[in-house]
Order: C-alpha cells, then sequence, then structure tokens
C-alpha cells in the first residue's frame, strides 16, 4: 500500500479486507510503505509497517463494559501477559510462537499486564494472529506500589508509548490502572491523550472498578 498525497491528502480503500480477532475472521493485514522527500525530491526518511482495518466500538450502558469488533459483539476471552523479564525472557522471534499458542488454546485478548511487555514483536504478532491486546499503563494497585512523584513525567511517557503502538491492529482497550484508579491528574492526562492521539480507541481508569467485575475473570 502506497499513499500518493497529490491524489487525496487521506486514504481511501475500497472494499478493504477487514482484521478480525481470533474466531471472528482473518487478522488481515496490508503492507504499508511511507515515504518522506525533501523539496527537491530526494528521500529523507522511508517506514514500513502491516497496518490493520478494523473499528472497535464500545458501551458502558448499565455501567458494563461491552465490546464490538467492526460490528460484531466482541467476547474477550484470555489472560494476562506480564513479568516478561523474570519470566518470560522473550525475545523478537519467540513472541510469534507465544502468542500463537494463546490463539490455538482459543483467546482472543492478552492483557498486557501493568504495561510491563514493551517489544514491538509482541503487538507484531498479535496483529499476525488476530489476539486483541488490552493495554495497561504502568501502575500496580496501590497496595503494590506507589503514586509517580512526577505527573508530568509520566504523561510525556505515556505520550510516546500511545504514539509507538497505535498503528496496531491489535490494540484494543487502554486502562489506567490494575485494581485501582489512578491520580486525578494522570487519569485525566490519559483520558486525553487517548482520545487525542488514538481516536476511537476506549480508555478506562481501572482494571476492577466501576465498569468492570471483581479481579478474576474477563468479563
Amino acid at each position: 500500500m502506497k499513499l500518493d498525497p497529490s491524489i487525496s491528502p487521506a486514504l481511501r480503500l475500497a472494499n478493504p479486507n477487514l482484521w478480525w480477532p481470533n474466531g471472528y475472521g482473518d487478522p488481515n493485514l496490508y503492507p504499508v510503505e511511507l515515504q518522506f522527500t525533501t523539496a527537491d525530491k530526494l528521500v529523507s526518511d522511508t517506514k514500513r509497517f502491516q497496518a490493520g482495518i478494523r473499528q472497535f466500538t464500545y458501551s458502558e450502558e448499565g455501567n458494563s463494559l461491552r465490546m464490538w469488533i467492526n460490528g460484531r459483539r466482541f467476547i474477550p476471552r484470555g489472560g494476562n501477559w506480564g513479568f516478561p523479564e523474570s519470566m518470560l525472557r522473550y525475545r523478537a522471534r519467540e513472541y510469534d510462537p507465544a502468542v500463537r499458542y494463546e490463539r490455538d488454546e482459543h483467546f482472543t485478548m492478552i492483557r498486557n499486564w501493568v504495561g510491563q511487555t514493551g517489544d514491538e514483536a509482541f503487538y507484531d504478532a498479535c496483529d499476525r494472529h488476530g489476539i486483541v491486546v488490552w493495554q495497561d499503563f504502568w501502575l500496580a494497585n496501590p497496595s503494590d506500589g506507589p503514586n509517580p512523584d512526577d505527573n508530568d513525567f509520566f504523561l510525556r511517557v505515556a505520550r510516546d508509548y500511545i504514539l509507538k503502538i497505535r498503528n496496531q491492529a491489535s490494540v484494543g482497550l487502554y486502562c489506567g490502572r490494575n485494581e485501582g484508579v489512578p491520580p486525578k491528574p494522570i487519569d485525566d492526562g490519559l483520558a486525553s491523550l487517548t482520545a487525542e492521539l488514538h481516536p476511537g480507541l476506549h480508555y478506562i481508569p481501572s482494571s476492577a472498578d466501576d465498569n468492570q467485575r471483581g479481579t478474576g475473570t474477563m468479563w
């Protein structure tokens, strides 16, 4: 897929093959190449990646979070993915078989618990195998970890991270804190950042409060 800015400033595809989660259809991906040229037509930079076309929608009616993918009700089935350094020790090529096992177990979602896994290879594998990512930010529950000392720094890192992962087809939900609500300046900042930088993706403050129920299985 190559974009020609002389044709249109926006990308429009006729009848694209949509990206679907595991069990709902194929996780179709398109190769994308972006080139940035100087005034004298020299290529100054090139970016290549795989992109999926899909639409997540959400409802919190009745104080219960529900999700849809491409207009179809989406039922998350999965678990937490965490402690990558002390337990998993995965590196780039190891993510593919690990996420494929999740697919073969009929999982549809992995929760990136407390945002502990930051490797692009993890998201790429979820893209390929149709596993939706519940993306936590980096706040353990209030009894396990202190609040950040520098809210502005935390939000600057969050901005960079959203920009890093927002083109991944598999990212389906942002969550502010594990089993608790972030401090208000951070909660407000994360809600604003996700709406600005990744419009169409939903943000919830807590994994276990308000529209979430309990601390065990997902929904």
